[in-house]
């Protein structure tokens, strides 16, 4: 190429970028003005698409427990957030640690709340007119935050939780859903189950993954009897500690731990039942589940207070999260079933979750047990009562 002709190259190339840009404009820009009454439907259509997976979403943290309302799941999140916030201060009213007292809170939510996007991506489609619930949220419960409690921070450890979470977790419990409807077992056996399987799959997983590496204090942040030979001694077992070990108890199965998010988590469902007074279904039933809860939580607190003294932790939150609100809802809230029902999974569930939890290999985190005697517990005295009625 000439001097001459390197001259004018640079103005070929400006007038070709040139033409080409005219020549889009003009087709373009009444194309997109014809198309001019579509563009706001569809932003109207994302918006809402984005609105109603954000409210499923936060409604799935609560899930557990039987109450499955955004508010309820966005007051438990903020209640949570507020006390890890305040754990390293020197103040009584931060309430018991959470997440173990581990600091990885923040990973723990980010990455079960990844976790939930994940299943909601992989398996909404499995929810129908038919079946407009799936357990979506066991994500977000078990294998996701106990892999993070296992192997630390980070951002391979959050993304790697989520998927096995979403990958494993979820499928299993929709299809243990579907397989025990028919069998009239109550839909906890099979959620707790599938969590329970899932895990020991995921964490053998995560053993054979490069990028995972245990963390060296790994056995001292699983709840257990272990913990009790570092932690500092329990305070004295009053009556107020007691109020408040059974309001952090409900935050126990998403590993939260704390009564500042069982308050919040308590609170919203409690705005969601005032605000839409349902009449009919599961949300009708809330005020006896709620009660129900309320009964477990403070018998079992009450009668496993001297293993809590002892151990440093015990599973005392068992029975909130599987006995009672899947007898409530089994025996259409009837008073005397259902309270057999509670007694029988506060004698019986927590130390079960607890021998269970002792025998699982070190790589396992001990909460494979707590969901093992859910699991155990239901698919038992649910059915065992009902034969009597």
């Amino acid at each position: 190429m000439t001097t001459h002709d390197a001259r004018y190259t640079p103005l070929l190339a400006v007038a070709a970028v040139a033409l080409v840009l005219t020549v889009s404009v003009v087709e373009a820009l009444p194309a997109l003005a014809r198309a001019g009454d579509e563009l706001p439907r569809w932003f109207d259509s994302a918006l809402s698409r984005g609105q109603a997976l954000t409210a499923s979403v936060l409604a799935d943290l609560a899930d557990p427990m039987f109450y499955g309302t955004a508010s309820a799941g966005l007051l438990m999140l903020a209640g949570a957030a507020f006390a890890h916030a305040v754990r390293d201060m020197d103040v009584h009213w931060k309430g018991f640690a959470v997440a173990c007292d581990s600091g990885l809170w923040a990973w723990m939510a980010a990455s079960g709340i990844l976790a939930l996007l994940l299943s909601h991506l992989a398996w909404g489609w499995t929810r129908s007119a038919d079946t407009p619930w799936q357990p979506l949220f066991v994500a977000f419960v078990s294998v996701t935050p106990a892999v993070v409690l296992m192997y630390g921070r980070g951002w391979k450890v959050a993304l790697t939780a989520a998927v096995l979470g979403a990958g494993l977790t979820a499928p299993a419990a929709i299809a243990a859903a579907h397989l025990l409807t028919p069998l009239r077992i109550p839909g906890v056996a099979g959620f707790t189950a599938a969590m329970a399987v899932t895990a020991y799959l995921s964490f053998e997983i995560c053993r054979r993954l490069p990028w995972l590496v245990l963390r060296a204090n790994a056995h001292a942040i699983r709840p257990g009897p272990e913990a009790s030979d570092t932690a500092a001694p329990p305070r004295p077992q009053t009556a107020v500690w007691m109020l408040r070990r059974v309001l952090a108890d409900f935050t126990e199965a998403p590993f939260f731990g704390n009564e500042w998010a069982g308050a919040g988590l308590i609170a919203g469902a409690i705005l969601a039942y005032l605000t839409t007074r349902p009449s009919e279904g599961l949300p009708s039933l809330f005020p006896q589940i709620l009660g129900a809860q309320l009964a477990a939580g403070t018998l079992s607190v009450i009668v496993w207070r001297g293993r809590w003294r002892l151990h440093g932790w015990y599973p005392s939150f068992v029975p909130i999260v599987s006995v009672a609100p899947a007898a409530v809802v089994a025996f259409a809230a009837a008073p005397i079933p259902t309270g057999i029902a509670v007694v029988l999974g506060v004698l019986i569930a927590p130390p079960l979750a607890f021998r269970l939890g002792e025998h699982v290999p070190p790589h396992v985190h001990r909460f494979v047990g707590c969901v093992g005697a859910m699991a155990i517990c239901t698919a038992t005295i649910v059915p065992a009562i009902g034969l009597f009625l």
